[in-house]
């Protein structure tokens, strides 16, 4: 009877760390972003993606003003725009194309983060 308990406490615990690994493995995960790319995500405060806009990165100097902005990318149905980047650089995100009085939050890239979300108010 004990070693049945033991095989069946034992077989439990493998499941809840197979569980655990594959749920902790998934965090954060950026896989299916494309090297080289942020995904910028445009929404409002409710989650609705934002539509008929395009974001665009501008560059981030030394001294903390902003310099070149790059070419700008249309967000897609779901809110969503691929966008290149040059690693080591740090880049201000912007959005154009909102209605008068719309405004979104203010968010400056970092290094190792390639999925950013906007939120339009």
């Amino acid at each position: 009877m004990t070693k049945k308990i033991k095989t069946v406490l034992l077989l439990c615990l493998t499941l809840c760390a197979a569980v655990f690994a594959l749920a902790f493995a998934s965090c954060g995960e950026t896989s299916d972003i494309p090297e080289g790319q942020y995904r910028i995500t445009v929404q409002y405060e409710d989650g609705t993606p934002v539509q008929g806009v395009d974001v665009q990165l501008c560059i981030v100097e030394e001294d903390g003003s902003l310099g070149m902005c790059l070419r700008s990318v249309f967000v897609d149905e779901n809110g969503v725009a691929y966008v290149d980047y040059s690693e080591g650089t740090t880049y201000h995100i912007q959005v154009n194309g909102l209605e008068d009085g719309q405004e979104y939050s203010d968010i400056y890239t970092e290094e190792g983060v390639r999925d950013y979300v906007v939120t339009v108010s």
